[in-house]
């Protein structure tokens, strides 16, 4: 098919289909009439009689059934009989008012089939019960089955799905159905308890204030958490029920190592104690088991923090200031699945200014190493962000969706805020390994692609070093990752030449001065301005005219031209004339002076040595310096006889040049980043500046490194697929 016509499929005509909402909103009238149609009688507006009886007038309709239909009285109780939750509303002649199906006579009788009285009833206690569904509050007509083999009051509530909120004479229960709302909504949405139950109070009347069972909501739904945990994990079929759980059993378990790490959102305000506020496990899921934590605690009570030596980091620094006043707990650390983060069995425990037992390492007996997580390593020193990186070590590579629910488990007693945070804790493993199959085969796919892509661009780089240097770099890595505790070893991604300045350069200058006074070759015109000095100064400063007709007398014929032709307004606009430009202009200048300004348009002025490090507030100066220079060295080379220098230097044209080589392009990380082409051009190697080569050194190193590491994801997906299969 033509090129054409498939631009012109690509192209398709956009139509009011494409916008909704603009398409809509001359619907807005319609929409609003028909709303205010339901808030009266509708259809059954001119209805007489009942329909199902066909005695009385009918006054009463069913919001959460289908129709909307009217009844009168006794019909739409008899028709509530197997829907005691619906919500009822009667017609007042002008509006339509809530009425319970209880105020119209509807008694619920439980222990029997719907239709089939008991002959014994026992009525709730003092004839009022609550009911919290995902519609509403309930007032409930409850009747309790009083036949000799009856079952006790909470057991006929829970064979019809409603969750007492107390064993004895409950008058208060929640749906099942509500209380699996609420769960898994407080898995997405990390919403409290206090405003979900509030949201369902105003569904019931949001004019009037509802008689409060928050408490009671929140008791029931930390019930149902405990419940669904144990359920979730077989033990409703141990034969020696829940007391014979053991530790860490409850736990969603995956296949991969322990990776120590910690969270310090997850706070908690001393307003409870565990006396008060009990756990309901036992050290069954992730935290650990509170008895032996506090006990270990208690040796470890005195001992002030030790500060921070790298960085400010609040968490660890401010242990014992204010900030922790009043805490019981100033966070937690966890031991994470580092590959998926899954957290694992009683690997979590409260912070306070001691690791728990089982979060603790035997370095005596274990090759331990330390990493610091991605998210967190720009905070630091750049000396640990090279030692504690995932990205330039073997075998490695991890807090995420907790810290919502820091705010509303703050304020928790001890008990109730361990329990959440296991619920917390398992739900996000049970959607981590549910998602593992499809995980681990996008990982496959994009591991692939990365190595190749990485692998190409450093067989590119590779190939553009001299095999001898590259050599011994690839010796310095080996050496470093058999020995990473060593810190003998150095750290072959670690610069060990810092980086060139201006300065730098003109120092560099101010020597070969010396040398030329003290040989008598020097050609300055001026006790105080040098030819150096005053090269510098023009590419600094446009607008210094300084001298120039001291050192080039050529620019005064060549200014006098550009004033009848073009006079500038501004200083800043004015032509400076500098050597490469006089050559430019076919006008000659000392070969001496031609010399130096070719020596700083190449050390000060060339992208390479400006951007070894990356300083990225400055890259579009530099960017612009650049191609000032290779300017001024397209004019000065043919004059100097320097040749091949354009295949080192390329012009600079695409803003996705403008990087150093450290410098990743925006949104890429170091394990994916790649280099801009002018550090893979031939005869990158050749410059034999000390901070060039050690920048290419470190590239090349961690050039390398990403190859690596892309390799070893490959290998490490290939046996975790492996290991998902034997685990399921």
């Amino acid at each position: 098919m033509p090129e054409a016509d498939l631009e012109g499929q690509s192209k398709r005509k956009r139509t009011t289909g494409d916008h909704p909402l603009l398409s809509w909103q001359p619907e807005r009238d319609t929409f609003l009439l028909e709303l205010l149609w339901h808030e009266g009688r509708g259809n059954y507006a001119n209805l007489c009689i009942c329909q199902a009886c066909h005695l009385a007038l009918p006054e009463y309709r069913c919001i959460d059934c289908f129709s909307g239909e009217l009844f009168f009285s006794p019909c739409i109780v008899a028709l509530h009989a197997r829907n005691p939750l619906h919500c009822i509303q009667k017609w007042t002649g002008s509006l339509f008012a809530a009425m319970s199906l209880k105020q119209l006579g509807l008694r619920v009788q439980l222990g029997h089939p719907i239709g089939e009285a008991c002959i014994l009833p026992e009525r709730a206690f003092n004839n009022k019960f609550t009911l919290i569904h995902s519609n509403g509050i309930h007032k409930i007509g409850l009747d309790y089955c009083g036949c000799n083999t009856a079952q006790m009051h909470t057991k006929q509530l829970l064979r019809v799905a409603w969750f007492p909120a107390t064993i004895s004479d409950p008058r208060t229960a929640a749906t099942f159905q509500v209380l699996e709302q609420y769960h898994l909504l407080s898995f997405e949405s990390k919403a409290s308890g206090y405003e979900f139950y509030h949201a369902i109070a105003r569904l019931t009347d949001n004019t009037v204030y509802q008689q409060d069972r928050y408490e009671a909501f929140l008791r029931m739904v930390r019930e149902w958490r405990h419940l669904k945990m144990l359920k979730c994990t077989g033990h409703g079929h141990d034969p020696d029920g829940v007391d014979g759980t053991g530790e860490g059993e409850c736990a969603v378990l995956c296949p991969a190592c322990p990776q120590p790490d910690a969270n310090f959102h997850l706070k908690r305000r001393a307003v409870s104690k565990d006396d008060n506020d009990p756990g309901l496990s036992w050290g069954w899921a992730y935290f650990v088991d509170e008895t032996a934590y506090k006990s270990h605690l208690g040796q470890h009570s005195g001992r002030p923090q030790e500060k921070s030596t790298c960085s400010s980091h609040n968490a660890v620094n401010m242990a014992d200031t204010k900030a922790s006043q009043g805490l019981a707990a100033t966070g937690v650390g966890t031991i994470d699945c580092a590959r998926h983060n899954m957290k694992l069995p009683n690997g979590v425990g409260d912070l306070q200014k001691a690791m728990p037992p089982n979060l603790q390492l035997e370095h005596t007996n274990k090759f331990v190493r330390f990493f610091m997580p991605k998210f967190h390593l720009p905070a630091h020193i750049l000396k640990c962000q090279s030692m504690f990186s995932f990205n330039f070590s073997k075998h490695v590579r991890r807090w995420s969706n907790i810290n919502p629910i820091a705010s509303s488990t703050k304020e928790m007693g001890p008990g109730s805020r361990r329990d959440t945070l296991d619920d917390h804790f398992s739900d996000w493993n049970w959607k981590k390994l549910v998602a593992l199959g499809a995980t681990l085969l996008h990982k496959m796919d994009e591991a692939k692609d990365e190595h190749e892509a990485h692998a190409s661009a450093f067989e590119e780089l590779n190939g553009a070093l001299e095999p001898e240097t590259t050599m011994t770099w690839s010796a310095e890595v080996e050496d470093w990752e058999e020995n990473p505790n060593d810190l003998s070893v150095a750290n072959p991604f670690e610069a060990k030449v810092p980086t060139i300045t201006q300065a730098a350069v003109r120092l560099q200058l101010a020597d070969i001065k010396a040398h030329q006074l003290q040989e008598g070759t020097d050609m300055s015109l001026h006790p105080d301005i040098s030819p150096s000095v005053f090269i510098a100064i023009g590419i600094d400063l446009e607008s210094e005219h300084c001298f120039q007709l001291l050192y080039t007398p050529a620019a005064q014929l060549l200014a006098s031209r550009m004033e009848t032709i073009d006079n500038p307004d501004n200083p800043e606009d004015a032509k400076l004339f500098l050597p490469s430009l006089l050559t430019a202009q076919t006008v000659t200048c000392s070969t001496h002076l031609l010399t130096i300004n070719l020596r700083l348009c190449d050390y000060m002025y060339s992208f390479k040595r400006n951007w070894i490090r990356g300083q990225k507030a400055r890259t579009v100066a530099a960017a612009e310096k650049y191609r000032v220079a290779h300017a001024a060295l397209f004019a000065l080379a043919p004059v100097l006889g320097k040749v091949g220098w354009n295949v080192i230097f390329w012009s600079l044209n695409n803003k996705d040049d403008v990087r150093g080589m450290t410098a990743p392009k925006k949104g890429e990380s170091e394990g994916r980043r790649q280099l801009s082409w002018i550090w893979l051009v031939e005869g990158v190697g050749e410059d034999k500046d000390e901070v060039v080569q050690d920048g290419l050194r470190l590239e090349w190193c961690k050039a390398c490194a990403r190859v690596m590491r892309w390799k070893e994801e490959i290998e490490l997906l290939r046996e975790e697929m492996h290991r998902v299969l034997q685990f399921l």
